[in-house]
Protein backbone atom coordinates (compact mmCIF):
# COMPACT_ATOMS: atom_id res chain seq x y z
CA UNK A 1 0.00 0.00 0.00
CA UNK A 2 2.33 2.71 -1.28
CA UNK A 3 -0.09 5.62 -1.61
CA UNK A 4 -2.37 7.38 0.91
CA UNK A 5 -5.59 6.54 -0.96
CA UNK A 6 -4.72 2.86 -1.09
CA UNK A 7 -3.76 2.98 2.58
CA UNK A 8 -7.12 4.38 3.64
CA UNK A 9 -8.96 1.84 1.50
CA UNK A 10 -7.10 -0.95 3.26
CA UNK A 11 -7.53 0.54 6.73
CA UNK A 12 -11.20 1.41 6.18
CA UNK A 13 -12.09 -2.27 5.91
CA UNK A 14 -12.41 -2.24 9.70
CA UNK A 15 -13.96 0.65 11.63
CA UNK A 16 -11.68 -0.04 14.59
CA UNK A 17 -8.54 -0.17 12.46
CA UNK A 18 -9.58 3.03 10.68
CA UNK A 19 -10.11 4.76 14.03
CA UNK A 20 -6.69 3.66 15.25
CA UNK A 21 -5.06 4.72 11.99
CA UNK A 22 -6.56 8.21 12.21
CA UNK A 23 -5.25 8.43 15.76
CA UNK A 24 -1.84 7.39 14.50
CA UNK A 25 -1.96 10.01 11.74
CA UNK A 26 -2.88 12.74 14.22
CA UNK A 27 0.01 11.68 16.45
CA UNK A 28 2.43 11.85 13.52
CA UNK A 29 1.14 15.34 12.75
CA UNK A 30 1.76 16.39 16.34
CA UNK A 31 5.21 14.86 16.41
CA UNK A 32 6.20 16.88 13.34
CA UNK A 33 6.12 20.07 15.41
CA UNK A 34 9.47 19.15 16.94
CA UNK A 35 11.74 19.04 13.87
CA UNK A 36 9.80 21.91 12.33
CA UNK A 37 9.82 24.49 15.11
CA UNK A 38 11.71 23.51 18.27
CA UNK A 39 15.15 24.89 17.44
CA UNK A 40 13.75 28.16 16.06
CA UNK A 41 11.28 28.50 18.93
CA UNK A 42 13.87 27.94 21.66
CA UNK A 43 16.24 30.41 20.02
CA UNK A 44 13.47 33.01 19.83
CA UNK A 45 11.85 32.45 23.22
CA UNK A 46 14.81 31.48 25.40
CA UNK A 47 17.79 32.76 23.44
CA UNK A 48 19.25 29.27 23.06
CA UNK A 49 22.22 28.43 20.87
CA UNK A 50 23.61 25.11 19.60
CA UNK A 51 24.94 24.10 23.04
CA UNK A 52 21.62 24.49 24.82
CA UNK A 53 19.74 22.76 22.01
CA UNK A 54 22.23 19.88 22.08
CA UNK A 55 21.81 19.43 25.82
CA UNK A 56 18.05 19.47 25.46
CA UNK A 57 18.20 16.80 22.76
CA UNK A 58 20.39 14.70 25.05
CA UNK A 59 17.73 14.90 27.76
CA UNK A 60 15.07 13.94 25.21
CA UNK A 61 17.14 10.96 24.10
CA UNK A 62 17.70 9.71 27.63
CA UNK A 63 14.05 10.01 28.61
CA UNK A 64 12.87 8.34 25.40
CA UNK A 65 15.34 5.49 25.86
CA UNK A 66 14.03 4.82 29.37
CA UNK A 67 10.45 4.66 28.10
CA UNK A 68 11.21 2.50 25.07
CA UNK A 69 13.77 0.21 26.67
CA UNK A 70 11.69 -1.09 29.52
CA UNK A 71 9.05 1.20 30.97
CA UNK A 72 6.51 0.54 28.22
CA UNK A 73 6.58 -3.22 28.75
CA UNK A 74 6.25 -2.88 32.51
CA UNK A 75 3.26 -0.55 32.28
CA UNK A 76 1.53 -2.70 29.64
CA UNK A 77 1.81 -5.73 31.94
CA UNK A 78 0.14 -3.76 34.72
CA UNK A 79 -2.47 -1.73 32.82
CA UNK A 80 -2.94 -3.50 29.49
CA UNK A 81 -2.52 -2.10 25.99
CA UNK A 82 -5.64 0.06 25.85
CA UNK A 83 -5.14 1.80 29.20
CA UNK A 84 -1.45 2.31 28.49
CA UNK A 85 -2.41 3.91 25.19
CA UNK A 86 -4.73 6.31 27.04
CA UNK A 87 -2.00 7.15 29.53
CA UNK A 88 0.47 7.93 26.75
CA UNK A 89 -1.98 10.14 24.87
CA UNK A 90 -2.95 12.00 28.03
CA UNK A 91 0.69 12.65 28.88
CA UNK A 92 1.18 13.91 25.34
CA UNK A 93 -1.66 16.40 25.68
CA UNK A 94 -0.26 17.71 28.97
CA UNK A 95 3.27 17.92 27.57
CA UNK A 96 2.24 19.93 24.52
CA UNK A 97 0.30 22.32 26.72
CA UNK A 98 3.39 22.70 28.89
CA UNK A 99 5.70 23.26 25.94
CA UNK A 100 3.42 25.90 24.51
CA UNK A 101 2.74 27.78 27.74
CA UNK A 102 6.08 27.47 29.57
CA UNK A 103 7.26 31.03 30.36
CA UNK A 104 10.85 29.95 31.05
CA UNK A 105 13.28 27.32 29.84
CA UNK A 106 13.37 25.34 33.13
CA UNK A 107 9.63 24.74 32.85
CA UNK A 108 9.99 23.86 29.17
CA UNK A 109 12.67 21.28 29.97
CA UNK A 110 10.61 19.96 32.88
CA UNK A 111 7.95 18.91 30.37
CA UNK A 112 10.36 16.62 28.50
CA UNK A 113 9.97 13.56 30.80
CA UNK A 114 6.20 13.97 30.59
CA UNK A 115 6.42 14.25 26.82
CA UNK A 116 8.53 11.10 26.68
CA UNK A 117 5.67 9.19 28.29
CA UNK A 118 3.69 10.01 25.17
CA UNK A 119 5.84 7.25 23.68
CA UNK A 120 3.69 4.77 25.58
CA UNK A 121 0.89 5.34 23.08
CA UNK A 122 2.50 4.57 19.72
CA UNK A 123 3.49 0.90 20.19
CA UNK A 124 0.16 0.12 21.79
CA UNK A 125 -1.81 1.74 18.98
CA UNK A 126 0.22 -0.34 16.55
CA UNK A 127 -0.30 -3.47 18.64
CA UNK A 128 -4.06 -2.92 18.76
CA UNK A 129 -4.11 -2.40 14.99
CA UNK A 130 -2.08 -5.57 14.43
CA UNK A 131 -4.44 -7.58 16.62
CA UNK A 132 -7.29 -6.75 14.24
CA UNK A 133 -5.44 -7.61 11.02
CA UNK A 134 -4.75 -11.06 9.60
CA UNK A 135 -1.11 -12.12 10.13
CA UNK A 136 -0.71 -12.45 6.36
CA UNK A 137 -1.50 -8.73 5.98
CA UNK A 138 0.80 -7.35 8.66
CA UNK A 139 3.24 -6.14 6.01
CA UNK A 140 0.46 -4.27 4.25
CA UNK A 141 -0.50 -2.69 7.56
CA UNK A 142 3.05 -1.50 8.15
CA UNK A 143 3.15 -0.06 4.65
CA UNK A 144 -0.11 1.78 5.26
CA UNK A 145 1.25 3.25 8.49
CA UNK A 146 4.40 4.39 6.70
CA UNK A 147 2.23 6.06 4.08
CA UNK A 148 0.34 7.93 6.80
CA UNK A 149 3.61 9.01 8.38
CA UNK A 150 4.73 10.35 5.02
CA UNK A 151 1.56 12.42 4.77
CA UNK A 152 2.28 13.95 8.15
CA UNK A 153 5.87 14.83 7.29
CA UNK A 154 4.69 16.57 4.12
CA UNK A 155 1.75 18.61 5.39
CA UNK A 156 2.39 19.15 9.11
CA UNK A 157 5.45 21.41 8.63
CA UNK A 158 3.28 23.77 6.59
CA UNK A 159 0.89 24.12 9.51
CA UNK A 160 3.45 24.44 12.28
CA UNK A 161 5.91 26.52 10.28
CA UNK A 162 3.20 28.99 9.32
CA UNK A 163 2.00 29.17 12.92
CA UNK A 164 5.49 29.88 14.25
CA UNK A 165 6.12 32.45 11.53
CA UNK A 166 2.97 34.33 12.49
CA UNK A 167 3.37 34.30 16.28
CA UNK A 168 6.99 35.46 16.16
CA UNK A 169 6.13 38.70 14.41
CA UNK A 170 7.18 41.84 16.35
CA UNK A 171 3.58 42.89 17.03
CA UNK A 172 2.57 39.53 18.54
CA UNK A 173 3.08 39.09 22.32
CA UNK A 174 5.96 36.73 23.09
CA UNK A 175 3.67 34.74 25.36
CA UNK A 176 1.92 33.44 22.23
CA UNK A 177 5.12 32.23 20.59
CA UNK A 178 4.49 28.64 21.70
CA UNK A 179 1.26 28.44 19.72
CA UNK A 180 2.63 25.76 17.37
CA UNK A 181 2.91 23.37 20.32
CA UNK A 182 -0.65 24.21 21.35
CA UNK A 183 -1.87 23.43 17.84
CA UNK A 184 -0.04 20.10 18.05
CA UNK A 185 -1.75 19.57 21.39
CA UNK A 186 -5.14 20.04 19.74
CA UNK A 187 -4.34 17.20 17.34
CA UNK A 188 -3.49 15.12 20.40
CA UNK A 189 -6.77 16.02 22.10
CA UNK A 190 -8.62 14.79 19.01
CA UNK A 191 -6.59 11.58 19.05
CA UNK A 192 -7.40 11.10 22.74
CA UNK A 193 -11.09 11.63 22.01
CA UNK A 194 -11.00 9.02 19.24
CA UNK A 195 -9.31 6.63 21.67
CA UNK A 196 -12.48 6.50 23.76
CA UNK A 197 -14.05 4.43 21.00
CA UNK A 198 -11.23 1.89 20.80
CA UNK A 199 -12.27 -1.53 22.05
CA UNK A 200 -10.06 -3.88 23.97
CA UNK A 201 -8.59 -6.66 21.90
CA UNK A 202 -10.01 -9.98 23.18
CA UNK A 203 -7.44 -12.75 23.48
CA UNK A 204 -9.27 -14.71 20.78
CA UNK A 205 -10.50 -11.77 18.71
CA UNK A 206 -11.30 -12.45 15.04
CA UNK A 207 -8.98 -10.46 12.81
CA UNK A 208 -9.62 -8.63 9.56
CA UNK A 209 -8.92 -10.80 6.55
CA UNK A 210 -8.58 -14.03 8.50
CA UNK A 211 -9.69 -17.24 6.81
CA UNK A 212 -12.93 -18.61 8.28
CA UNK A 213 -12.57 -21.67 10.44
Amino acid sequence: TANPLGSFRFLARSAQVLRLSVMYLLMMFSQSVFPTTTVLYCAYRFGWGPTEVGLMLAVVGICSAVVQAGLTGIIVKILGERTTMFLGLFCGVLAFAGYGLAPSWPLFVACIPLGSLWGLATPNIQALMSSKIDPKEQGTLQGANMSLSSMATIFAPLIFGSTLSYVTKPDVPIGLSGAAFLVAGLFMVLSLWLATGVKRAPKTAPVLGADPA
